[in-house]
Formats: structure tokens, sequence, C-alpha cells
């Protein structure tokens, strides 16, 4: 740890020196959860976020001169006004670079794949489908009842939660992230065959497409 090196949210105005340690974030302070009430979905090997991107535009022109602070005059750039200030001296410019990049929309999906031991109680559309729409416990509702096979049976949408949890006493949730209102749009399972041997476990890939993504609040 160097705590005199590290930029953290611990400092403020993020936070205190009592919330969090300058030290790296391990597999064990991490924790997925599904739902409103956040609950655990068990067996979680690992999860992946990618697609979280957006458009950029890069604005460049034609213009073969280079601006006034090269002490070539005639540039877009240059004043045209003899004694007037130039320009600031962040839009000087050396012929065919960019002069400025445009932010633009969100890029394609926000897609997140979660990879889960399969039960004998539970696959991961399961697990997560029903986590999803339980409020308290998975003792509050009559959806344990039946089994789920399709994508095509989650019929609301549900949110993912990675959080960062604290090593320290109080295991507070120091960050996290929210994928809100998520979607399931594939659901693939290792294949099951004994002939050239391997792991002993089977695993359920799920990819499931998030509205929208956001820091955890509590």
């Amino acid at each position: 740890m160097a705590d005199n090196n590290v930029l953290s949210m611990k400092n403020p105005p993020f936070g205190t020196d009592a919330d969090s340690l300058d030290s790296a974030l391990y597999i064990t302070a991490v924790s997925v959860r599904v739902g409103p009430s956040k609950l655990p979905l068990g067996y979680v090997q690992s999860i992946k976020a990618d697609g979280i991107g957006r458009k950029v535009s890069t604005v460049r022109q034609l213009e073969a001169y280079p601006n006034t602070v090269f002490n070539v005059p005639g540039g877009a750039f240059s004043t045209p006004v003899a004694g007037v200030v130039p320009f600031s001296s962040d839009l000087t410019y050396f012929p065919g670079e960019a002069v400025e990049v445009v932010p633009g929309p969100m890029d394609g999906d926000i897609k997140v794949t979660l990879k889960r031991v399969t039960l004998f109680t539970s696959n991961i559309l399961e697990a997560a489908i029903k986590a999803g729409i339980l409020q308290k416990s998975v003792t509050d509702s009559n959806a344990l009842s039946f089994r789920i096979v399709n994508v095509l049976q989650q019929t609301r949408p549900f949110s993912i939660y990675e959080l960062w949890v604290s090593p320290k006493s109080d295991r507070k949730i120091l960050y996290g992230i929210e994928y809100q209102d998520c979607w399931f749009q594939a659901w693939d399972k290792e294949e099951i065959d004994v002939s050239r041997g391997g792991e002993a476990m089977i695993v359920d890939t799920a990819t499931v497409i998030a509205t929208r993504i956001r820091p955890y609040t509590g």
C-alpha cells in the first residue's frame, strides 16, 4: 500500500480514511447480487461487461497553413486584424491533424456475461430470474415452484449489482456498479462430454443486455 502515492475514493470529498484501504482490489472482495433485495446467485464464477462505449467523431479540415503561432500568417485560426490578440494556444494545430473531437451517444448494447456453476436446484436462468422478482428472500414467493429453461420465460427486467466490499471488519460496500433493467439475450451451457476429460463442473453462461449502467448508491 502507498497512501501518499494513490489518489483513491477515500480521500475527500469522496470519503474518509475509515472507509477503505489503498490496496489492490481482490476477487474475494467482489460480490454479484441480483434484484430489488440484492440476493446472491451463489456459485458465480465470473462477470464481464463489455460494449460500454459511445460514438466519437473526429473533426479535421483541409488547411495547408498552420496557425500563426508558427509565424506563418493566413492559417484557419489566424487573426485577420493586425494588433488583435490571436486565439488561445489550445487552438493551434499542425496541418492534417484533428481540430476537435465531438462526443456522441452510446454506441452498442451494454452486454453483461455471467458464468455460474449449474446446481441440481437451479440453472443460471432460474437463479437470476427468480432473484430478480423476489422482494425479500427466496422464501417469500411461489416463484420457486416452476422451472426455467428458456430466455423467453423472463417477463420482467431485473438489475445486476457488482459490489466491492471492504476487507475491514464492518464489510461495508465501498463501491459498486448497477446494471439496470437487464434482459437475457442468450443462455449457453458448457458442453457435457466425459470422453475428453476436463472439468468435473457443468457451467452455465448467460448473456444479458442492460438498459443502462449506474454507480451503486445503496
